[in-house]
């Protein structure tokens, strides 16, 4: 009984849901991507590195299947986080979103501004707290595997490698707080990337502080990565 309960909890971990969209093309791509590898362990791990090279920036929070057609652009944490799930659930492995509260570290942040705003009256100041979102694989217990950070980023950031076994964290980071494991991504968050946290007489404009947000913090994470 109690393994088919289990059985039955990690079901919903492998199919379909809201964002993450196992379409044809997904599972091409996740077939494709592990075709070397010759266990679950090692299809995750070459998934987390597909993932982690991509590019991290702003953007609209993409079902699986946009994220992977628009894998050469920058990749909002939570659209990273989706595609990983995706093309693990394609491969027959159990996975997850994670999602906490977190805020830039004063660390990240006299990094950022002595790299790239050390001349200028102008600092980044990290701004409000944020939803941060990565991938849970089910490897013989829940295993935490962020992708989030890309190597462009290594100035600022430490970028994660992953065996399969150890759970990997966001780095430069301060958590607040723990708000659990989701099937798919929850609408609070879906809510926040619409702007719908925003004051009432600032939603009509959402869109457009949004796009003016994505393109500032983008530009940044651009500069950081054509540093020599």
């Amino acid at each position: 009984m109690i393994l088919n309960d289990f059985m039955h909890v990690m079901k919903e971990y492998l199919v379909s849901s809201g964002y993450i969209d196992l379409t044809r093309e997904i599972r091409f791509f996740a077939q494709k991507l592990t075709a070397k590898s010759s266990s679950p362990v090692e299809a995750a791990i070459a998934v987390f590195y597909f993932i982690r090279d991509l590019k991290w920036g702003a953007s609209p929070i993409y079902k699986a299947s946009e994220a992977l057609r628009k894998r050469n652009k920058p990749l909002i944490c939570v659209s990273k986080a989706v595609l990983q799930v995706a093309l693990c659930r394609a491969l027959g492995i159990p996975s997850r979103l994670h999602c906490w509260l977190v805020k830039p570290s004063q660390r990240t942040i006299c990094k950022i501004n002595e790299l790239l705003f050390s001349q200028r009256k102008m600092r980044f100041r990290g701004g409000m707290p944020l939803y941060h979102m990565a991938a849970e694989i089910f490897l013989e217990r829940w295993v935490v595997a962020d992708a989030t950070v890309d190597k462009g980023l290594r100035k600022i950031f430490e970028v994660n490698e992953w065996d399969g076994t150890r759970d990997v964290y966001l780095n430069g980071f301060e958590y607040i707080d723990d708000l659990g494991s989701f099937r798919d991504v929850p609408q609070f968050v879906v809510d926040v990337s619409r702007g719908k946290l925003l004051p009432l007489y600032l939603r009509p404009l959402a869109p457009i502080i949004l796009k003016i947000y994505n393109r500032s913090l983008n530009s940044i994470f651009e500069k950081i990565r054509n540093i020599d």
